[in-house]
């Protein structure tokens, strides 16, 4: 009986062992299946730039957020080297920065059109525009400031992919991002819990700096104005990032996107 009853109890070891990896082996594949939204993280250009960084296309790197769009993110800004950096101010449709940023500067109004108003103010409408107005709509890659300036994989986001960044991230206000002075929103991404950093800057409008907000250019037109296009729009202090139009001949940051590719 003793012989048996050992016998009985080795047996039973074995098979619960045996349940144990097996169940064990069991749970890593379902974790892997539920985590399909993760990519591979660059741990030393992570830890470098203070965000999740997941590649390199070209000479910039990206962050997938696993967005439902497929969209890669860059985690800096066009004109700069880290997140940190505010990087250069473009008017929307040119593709290199300048000193002032004014209607008459403008590349793409037409000076001899422009107007005045009683009040001495010049006016900005679709009859002093020479591109990109009625129904040419759809930025061209030469005069979109991250193709131009990063190569043809990179572009200006959408509208629409703006607003699916802003809705599928939560966003924090920091006054000190990773130990520097840079101000701005962190966005943790609500799919995969990767990170991506948006600096505030002062915004370049008519030669005079805003205080208080700062914008991100998408690459769609204001379907009621003409004049204006769709940016991100940061708030100083604010915890998110909100759609807004603004004129295009002001000077703003430029945050390029890659689609991803199958």
């Amino acid at each position: 009986m003793k012989k048996g009853t050992a016998l009985t109890k080795s047996i039973l070891y074995v098979v619960c062992i045996s349940t144990c990896l097996f169940t064990a082996c069991g749970n890593e594949d379902d974790d892997s299946k539920t985590d399909t939204n993760k990519a591979t993280i660059d741990i030393v250009r992570s830890k470098e730039q203070g965000v999740i960084v997941n590649g390199l296309i070209g000479e910039h790197t990206y962050v997938d957020l696993g967005l439902k769009s497929r969209t890669l993110w860059a985690t800096y800004n066009v004109g700069a080297s880290k997140p940190s950096e505010s990087g250069n101010y473009f008017a929307w449709g040119e593709t290199k920065s300048k000193p002032y940023y004014r209607k008459n500067t403008y590349k793409w109004n037409s000076l001899d059109t422009l107007t005045e108003n009683p009040s001495g103010l010049e006016i900005f409408n679709i009859y002093t525009l020479t591109k990109y107005y009625g129904n040419e709509r759809v930025l061209e890659a030469e005069d979109d400031a991250a193709t131009a300036n990063w190569g043809p994989d990179w572009r200006m986001p959408t509208k629409a992919e703006l607003e699916e960044l802003m809705e599928s991230c939560e966003w924090k206000w920091t006054d000190h991002f990773k130990d520097t002075n840079a101000r701005g929103c962190i966005g943790t991404s609500k799919i995969n819990g990767y990170t991506i950093f948006f600096p505030f800057m002062m915004s370049a409008l008519e030669a005079k700096v805003s205080r208080y907000v700062c914008y991100y250019w998408s690459s769609t037109l204001d379907e009621d104005n003409i004049g204006k296009a769709y940016c991100g729009i940061l708030s100083d202090g604010r915890k998110d990032i909100s759609p807004l139009s603004q004129f295009r001949y002001s000077g703003e940051l430029v945050r390029a996107v890659v689609s991803k590719k199958e």
